[in-house]
């Protein structure tokens, strides 16, 4: 035996059905707060799955910055050592190169000075030479 019978079914819903303009309002009004409050809801469910994909996602990217940092880390200690070593190299570079020898672009500039202040041909240093008397 059912619980409701048909003519109970139509006779509960014939009840909902409105009879004057007053309960269209009143049923419109209840309707619309109803889809008010389920949007507002809804929104707030998609608000809180946007917050939690945005704490994920900032959540790997601190992992994936602090892993960057730790790299360019390494290898600003890398870089401070190799640029010690250079700085050694090159001192030692220096250090190891004679004084009492002048390059051959320090002699040409000592004839050229010598020649400009008007020093004879004859009084020049051997080193100077004959054939460096022609040049500018």
């Amino acid at each position: 035996m059912p619980l409701f019978s048909a003519a109970t079914a139509l006779a509960t819903a014939k009840g909902f059905i409105p009879k004057n303009w007053q309960q269209v309002v009143n049923l419109v009004a209840v309707g619309g707060l109803c889809l008010t409050l389920g949007f507002c809801k809804g929104e707030d469910s998609a608000t809180a799955k946007y917050e939690a994909a945005r704490s994920l996602a900032n959540v790997k990217a601190m992992a994936i910055d602090g892993e960057a940092r730790e790299q360019a880390s390494e290898e600003r200690v890398m870089d401070a050592l190799r640029i010690d070593r250079n700085e050694e190299e090159l001192i030692n570079a220096i250090s190891e190169t004679p004084d009492a020898i002048p390059d051959t672009v320090r002699i040409m500039l000592g004839c050229k000075r010598l020649r400009a202040q008007g020093t004879a041909a004859a009084d020049l240093p051997p080193v100077c030479g004959p054939e460096s008397a022609n040049s500018p």
